[in-house]
């Protein structure tokens, strides 16, 4: 019984500072705060509610346990390395240069990506229909508030960010390690 009450006060006081962050947000105007903070709190809803359960796998639980993991590497680094964030920290003149960008010179958007990583791992681990369609909605709210995101900081920050969009994929961690490995190798050869 107090397990219970605990767990619900913990997802009480989160609520409250989520919703509290969205209602300045709105004030703000940062479409992409209010989006990403609505897909934490359909995300935070799905890990509560298991309403019309069915059964799963238990291969999907491995998998959504693995999918949780690489999740939360993403976001340790992410949330490591943000203030050594992209390009407008390193000036014009060297914007071929990303190496001090760590996980954002492979991935624009690591936070956002471990987040829908989550999504779907929660997506494969729960056993609710009701949890999987709120899982599915807070994956969209992470897509459109990346979109979002870099609409926002292109206005913000113009050239250079652009620059920065064009070398740096939005979530393909993949894509953007082949893309860092090909332009040090051209840099090697000048």
């Amino acid at each position: 019984m107090t397990n219970d009450l605990w767990f619900w006060i913990i997802i009480g006081i989160i609520a409250t500072f989520l919703i509290i962050w969205l209602f300045v947000s709105i004030y703000r105007g940062i479409k992409h705060e209010m989006l990403q903070i609505l897909g934490y709190l359909l995300l935070m809803a799905s890990l509560t509610l298991t309403i019309g359960d069915y059964p799963v796998p238990s291969y999907f639980e491995i998998i959504g346990g693995i999918l949780g993991y690489i999740a939360l590497i993403i976001a340790f680094f992410s949330v490591l390395m943000a203030n050594r964030r992209w390009v407008i920290r390193r000036g014009i003149k060297n914007l071929n240069k990303f190496k001090n960008l760590m996980i954002f010179a492979y991935a624009r958007h690591p936070l956002t990506l471990s987040m829908i990583i989550v999504s779907l791992a929660v997506f494969m681990i729960n056993n609710s229909v009701l949890s999987n369609v709120l899982c599915v909605m807070a994956g969209m709210c992470f897509i459109l508030s990346s979109i979002e995101k870099d609409l926002f900081y292109e206005q913000q920050y113009g050239y250079p960010y652009k620059f920065y969009c064009s070398k740096v994929p939005r979530f393909n961690l993949i894509l953007g390690f082949i893309r860092s490995f090909k332009t040090e190798k051209e840099e090697s050869r000048s």
